[in-house]
C-alpha cells in the first residue's frame, strides 16, 4: 500500500493561503488554484518544490 504524502496539516495550510501571500512568494495565481482544487478533491495528492515554501 502506498503511504500518503498529504497531511491534514497541509491541506489546510493550503487552503489559507490568500492570493496576496501567494503573489509574495513568487507565484502565479493559476498554480495557487489548481493546488487548492487537488486539495477540495479530498484525492491524494503529490507536492512538488512549491510546497516546501508552504510548510
Amino acid at each position: 500500500m502506498v503511504e500518503r504524502n498529504d497531511t491534514d496539516f497541509q491541506r489546510k495550510k493550503i487552503l489559507a493561503i490568500g492570493y496576496k501571500e501567494w503573489k509574495k512568494m513568487g507565484f502565479s495565481k493559476g498554480t495557487l488554484h489548481h493546488m487548492k482544487q487537488n486539495v477540495k478533491s479530498d484525492k491524494p495528492f503529490t507536492l512538488n518544490t512549491v510546497s516546501v515554501k508552504v510548510n
